[in-house]
């Protein structure tokens, strides 16, 4: 179980090893055309975008070699997933509804599996193929995230066995590079605040926005959009074609802000993003914990966080200066 700061290279600290691994074991690899596929290495990922993310990583590290790398998440045409396993696939990245799928199909079969991997690991433990995984012998098996609750760790001791606890950095500490402020407005006045924030920002500066629920998340997205700001939205109710469009178009400076929901922007590495608004605040510490570090990684001077509606207000969470004193790490005894 590993646990670090995000933008601290978990996702190389299990890839890079796993190649290494296979490589030394080139002779044993599963030939291509085999039916079903049966890879070496599993990795778990919470949604598509960050399967897919994950999936570009590992065929970066193993470029030039052997090694297949392949993807597979719902949304999509299945025939054309099947298609490419069928070119061979030693590592295996994918999305928990698809795996089960072609499980159950005999798409798939995960008996040679030697090295399993959840990542963004405290959203991914209630899964209803964990039996056929936990049946694997002499498998390594790893768990890697920003955020492990305590009750996170006792479930993960039933996955793990007998585990090693590797903390860098605090625990779901605040990232000390990234200056963070509260504003606190009227929940009458949130959408003239976060107005007046885009008015400040320089155009070709990316702003990312959180939002509590999907419809939200298009109201505000259409909501801004029709304020002459270039707008788009990522959320789990959007096509996987629509999803990915809007990813590419943030990514690439086509639009200058993503609304998303906190869940389907979990773990994504989008570069040089100015500012993250939270425009609702989550309902849990750790999410806020994660997002603002997670997408602002020390480039920017401003972390904007978005509010709860209690009472009439909302609280904004727009920290400057220094950031708030970190939570104690919720460690193992041992």
């Amino acid at each position: 179980m590993c646990c670090a700061q995000t933008g601290s290279g978990k996702t190389a600290a299990f890839l890079l090893p796993i190649i290494n691994r296979l490589l030394q074991q080139q002779d044993t690899l599963t030939p291509a055309m085999t039916v079903p596929a049966t890879p070496e290495a599993l990795i778990l990922a919470p949604t598509r975008e960050l399967a897919i993310q994950i999936g570009k990583e590992a065929n970066m590290y193993a470029n030039g070699s052997m090694i297949k790398t392949q993807v597979v998440y719902g949304g999509t045409a299945i025939f054309s997933q099947k298609s490419r396993l069928m070119k061979g696939c030693n590592i295996m990245v994918a999305t928990t509804g698809r795996l089960k799928q072609f499980i159950t199909e005999k798409i798939v079969d995960v008996s040679k599996v030697k090295y399993f991997i959840l990542d963004e690991a405290d959203r991914m433990l209630d899964m209803g193929f964990m039996p056929d995984v936990q049946t694997i012998e002499n498998r390594v098996s790893g768990m890697f995230s920003a955020t492990f609750a305590s009750d996170i760790q006792v479930a993960a001791k039933n996955f793990l066995g007998d585990y090693i606890y590797i903390v860098i950095g605090v625990v779901g500490g605040a990232c000390t590079d990234v200056k963070q402020e509260i504003l606190q407005v009227e929940k009458a006045e949130k959408r003239n605040t976060i107005l007046e924030i885009l008015g400040k920002t320089a155009k070709n500066e990316k702003v990312l926005v959180f939002c509590a629920s999907k419809k939200g998340a298009d109201f505000l997205a259409s909501y801004l959009s029709g304020r002459n700001h270039s707008c788009t939205s990522i959320h789990g109710d959007r096509l996987q074609s629509q999803r990915e469009m809007a990813l590419l178009e943030f990514t690439t400076g086509k639009r200058q802000v993503l609304v998303a929901t906190a869940v389907a922007a979990r773990g994504l590495d989008i570069p040089k993003v100015a500012m993250v608004i939270n425009y609702d605040l989550p309902n849990e510490i750790d999410e806020c914990r994660q997002d603002v570090p997670d997408f602002l990684d020390g480039r920017a001077s401003n972390g904007y966080g978005g509010g709860f509606e209690e009472g009439g207000f909302s609280s904004v969470d727009v920290r400057k200066g220094s950031a708030p004193a970190a939570a104690e790490a919720d460690d193992d005894d041992w």
